[in-house]
């Protein structure tokens, strides 16, 4: 029998992929730069403080990096002005391609679907199916999450914690899902 699967960012990246779709690109570091998360490709960057370590990553829906990055400017000064930052800033952008197949900004840092209840949330919205919760008393305190109606094929996952409950009971619902293939028959 395989052990359970705990919370944490190996179980967020399933969660992302299988149960929400997500296209999970690799992990990179998490840097906060001028008031707002980044992504930067190397795992210990130079001059940056990864301040969230190395985290899974997806693809926006709406990345364009099949496309060629260019840039123009007013001038030729400021082009002359910004030739070392679009050098480095390039120079980034190759790692982030060679490493993920991204642009770092057309990556986005997987949700801690299993340790935050609101990520959580957003993850019982994608299944959209009848959702019960349950404190359920054991040895210590458990969370008992039951998705699905009936008869119709859902999951049933017991956990320390609600987001980590409902990532697994989803992740349930998606095993048994019909492939397309059973569907076809």
């Amino acid at each position: 029998m395989s052990e359970p699967l705990k919370a944490g960012r190996e179980l967020d990246a399933l969660v992302a992929e299988k149960v929400m779709g997500l296209r999970v690109a690799g992990r990179c570091c998490a840097v906060f730069v001028e008031g707002e998360w980044s992504i930067h490709p190397d795992s210990e960057p130079a001059g940056w403080a990864c301040y969230a370590g190395i985290e899974p990553v997806y693809a926006r829906a709406d990345c364009d990096c099949a496309e060629p990055l260019v840039r123009e400017y007013e001038s030729p000064e400021k082009a002359a002005l910004y030739a070392e930052i679009d050098a480095e800033r390039e120079k980034r952008q190759s790692a982030a391609i060679a490493k993920t197949g991204h642009r770092t900004y057309c990556l986005r840092i997987v949700p801690n679907y299993s340790t935050e209840i609101a990520a959580a949330w957003e993850v019982l919205e994608k299944i959209g199916r009848a959702t019960e919760i349950r404190w359920h008393p054991k040895a210590e305190q458990h969370v008992l999450v039951m998705i699905g109606v009936y008869d119709t094929p859902g999951g049933v996952a017991e956990a320390e914690t609600v987001p980590l409950a409902i990532c697994l009971a989803a992740l349930e619902v998606v095993r048994a899902r019909p492939t397309e293939q059973e569907t076809q028959k």
